[in-house]
């Protein structure tokens, strides 16, 4: 996820968090990026036009959290961040979601004037805004469900399911294919049996919906609802081997 004008932090952030996670104490890394987005947020406190950058380091912020024993603070950071990040979502242009081209094809920069008139930049935000969107959503899905908020994990897990096959229709439509995109456990941006589609948000969809759906079936399952967890245990195991 890119801040923009704040690449450098998100980069620093990257490689906290790729580095070696030292057992004795392992939410070190955790802590120490949200400390670093924490201090560039504090530089944009009353900038005017810091909506776009505040919102993207919440997120990441809040994303961070979530995975250590401050959960309550992480959860707060991105729902600060997701109405933001709700709205850019729908700005995302049809473009974001073609076929990447292949290394043999020439590819022709973008202009004002090639990009499609609804979405006069299709710069690429809207849908940096809905695979982090996704990620948000997954992440409170299962602090719910760790809370034991069945209920709660299901709205959030529901959320990201939804937005995976939103984005799906929207790409399928682009290449003119009508196939069923109705929400449920199957479905994906693939082509073929264990294909990819080469589309630029597809990939990264792909990884996360995989999570929504073993989330599901998990939530499912502590629900009393088996029909519906071993459905989502099938399309689970389905994309794992596909993958």
């Amino acid at each position: 996820m890119e801040a923009p004008g704040h690449e450098s932090i998100i980069d620093q952030v990257k490689d906290l968090l790729s580095s070696a996670v030292d057992e004795t104490q392992p939410y070190k890394q955790l802590y120490a990026a949200s400390d670093l987005l924490q201090a560039e947020l504090d530089k944009l406190k009353g900038a005017d036009g810091a909506d776009e950058a505040e919102a993207w380091l919440k997120a990441q912020k809040g994303l961070c959290l979530l995975d250590t024993d401050l959960r309550q603070e992480g959860e707060a950071c991105v729902l600060a961040a997701l109405p933001w990040l709700e709205a850019k979502a729908q700005d995302a242009g049809p473009a974001e979601f073609l076929p990447a081209q292949s290394s043999h094809q020439t590819q022709q920069p973008q202009t004002a004037e090639s990009a499609p008139a609804s979405h006069p930049q299709a710069s690429g935000l809207g849908y940096k805004a809905i695979a982090v969107m996704q990620r948000c959503y997954n992440a409170l899905g299962a602090l719910w469900s760790e809370r034991g908020d069945l209920e709660s994990a299901l709205l959030w897990l529901n959320k990201a399911e939804r937005v995976f096959h939103e984005q799906r229709k929207r790409m399928l439509q682009q290449k003119g294919d009508d196939r069923d995109t109705t929400p449920g456990p199957q479905g994906s941006f693939a082509v073929g049996a264990g294909q990819g589609d080469p589309a630029f948000a597809g990939e990264v969809l792909e990884a996360g919906y995989t999570l929504t759906v073993f989330s599901l079936a998990q939530v499912h399952a502590h629900a009393g609802s088996k029909e519906q967890s071993a459905l989502y245990c099938a399309a689970t195991l389905q994309r794992q081997l596909a993958s």
